[in-house]
C-alpha cells in the first residue's frame, strides 16, 4: 500500500510538472512565479492572453484528450482481454474520418463552418460503434468476433473515405487528411473545460469499471457464474469508452496509439489490478499526451508538427520496445 501511494505520487507530481511546463514554455509566455500569482498579470498584457487564449485552453485539451483515451484504451483491453486491442481498433476512428470526409465532400463547412466537421466525425465514429454494437446483439457473439466485426467496420469506412478522396477535389483530400493527423491549435477555453470535466468524472468513476473488469477477466462464463451481466456491461463499457474516445476524435482529430501505449507503460508500473490500473491510466494519458504536444509545438519551431504525427512515431517506438522486452522474457 506504502509503495502504491508512493507511485500514485510521484506520478500525480509528473502531470503537475508537465502542466507547468505546457503553460511556461513559449515566447512570451508567462513565468511559473506569474502563474502562481495570476493577481500580477493584467487582463491587457501579452502574457495574460497568451496563458487565457492560447496556453491554457490547449493544455486542458491535451489533457482532457489523453485521459479519455487512455482511458478508453484501458477498458478496451481489459473487455477484449487482448493488449493489442484500442478504440481505434475496433472501427471508431475509420468512422469519425469517413464523417468528415462527408462533410467537406458535401461543401457543408461552408456554411456552417468547424461546427459541420465536429458533428460529421462525432456522428461518424457513433455510427461505426452502433453496428458493432447491433452486429454483437444480434449476433450474440463473444468479445473476441465483436474485435473482429470492429475491425471489418474500420476497413469498411477506410475503405469509403478512399473512395470519396479519389472523387473529390485536392483541396478536400488535402483537407480530409490534414484532419486525420491531429491538432491541438485553436482549442477553445470553453471547450476544453467541459471535455476536462468529462475526463475527470470518467476517472473518478473509474475504479467501479475496474472492478467489473477484474470479474470480466476470469472468463465470461466465470463472470456470468459470479453473478456479473456480462453482456449488459460489456455492452454498456464499450458504449462509453468508444463515446469518450469519439469526442476526443471529433474535436483535436485522430490522434494514434494513446489508447494502446499508454496502459502498457502504466501496467508495469501499477501491475493489473484494473481499479488501480484505469485512474492511473487517466493520469498517464494526460502526461503522455501533454509531452507529445510540446515536442509537436517546439521541435521544428516556428512550424509546428501534427500532434498525431508525434504520439503515432513515439508510441510506435515505445510499444516496439515494450514488446520485444516482454517477448523476451517470455511473457508473448
Amino acid at each position: 500500500m506504502k509503495s502504491l501511494i508512493i507511485k500514485t505520487l510521484l506520478l500525480s507530481l509528473t502531470l503537475i510538472i508537465v502542466v507547468g511546463l505546457s503553460l511556461t514554455i513559449g515566447e512570451s509566455a508567462p513565468t511559473v512565479q506569474q502563474i502562481f500569482n495570476l493577481g500580477s498579470l493584467s487582463p491587457d498584457s501579452v502574457e495574460w492572453l497568451i496563458l487565457s487564449k492560447i496556453r491554457l485552453p490547449r493544455t486542458l485539451m491535451a489533457l482532457a484528450v489523453g485521459a479519455m483515451l487512455a482511458l478508453s484504451g484501458t477498458t478496451m483491453q481489459g473487455l477484449f482481454r487482448n493488449p493489442l486491442v484500442e478504440p481505434y481498433t475496433l472501427g471508431l476512428s475509420g468512422g469519425a474520418v469517413l464523417g468528415v470526409a462527408v462533410v467537406l465532400s458535401l461543401g457543408l463547412v461552408q456554411t456552417f463552418g468547424n461546427l459541420a466537421i465536429t458533428t460529421g466525425s462525432l456522428l461518424g465514429a457513433l455510427l461505426a460503434m452502433s453496428i458493432v454494437l447491433l452486429a454483437y446483439k444480434i449476433l450474440k457473439c463473444n468479445v473476441g468476433t465483436l474485435l473482429l466485426v470492429g475491425i471489418m467496420v474500420s476497413f469498411a469506412a477506410s475503405s469509403a473515405t478512399t473512395l470519396l478522396m479519389s472523387l473529390d477535389s485536392y483541396e478536400t483530400m488535402t483537407q480530409i487528411t490534414a484532419w486525420t493527423m491531429g491538432t491541438f491549435d485553436g482549442a477553445q477555453i470553453s471547450t476544453s473545460i467541459w471535455l476536462s470535466v468529462v475526463a475527470m468524472l470518467l476517472a473518478a468513476a473509474s475504479p467501479t469499471a475496474g472492478n467489473a473488469l477484474n470479474v470480466i477477466a476470469l472468463g465470461e462464463e466465470s463472470a456470468t457464474y459470479l453473478g456479473l451481466n456480462t453482456k449488459r456491461i460489456v455492452g454498456l463499457l464499450f458504449s462509453l469508452s468508444t463515446i469518450a474516445a469519439a469526442l476526443c476524435v471529433a474535436n483535436v482529430g485522430v490522434v494514434a496509439f494513446v489508447g494502446m501505449i499508454v496502459p502498457h507503460l502504466v501496467r508495469a508500473i501499477f501491475g493489473h489490478d484494473n481499479r488501480i490500473l484505469l485512474p492511473m491510466s487517466a493520469i498517464g494519458g494526460a502526461i503522455f499526451m501533454i509531452l507529445c504536444d510540446l515536442v509537436a509545438r517546439y521541435i521544428i519551431f516556428p512550424r509546428e508538427l501534427p500532434i498525431g504525427v508525434v504520439s503515432g512515431i513515439v508510441g510506435g517506438l515505445l510499444f516496439i520496445y515494450i514488446t520485444l522486452k516482454q517477448s523476451k522474457n517470455g511473457r508473448y
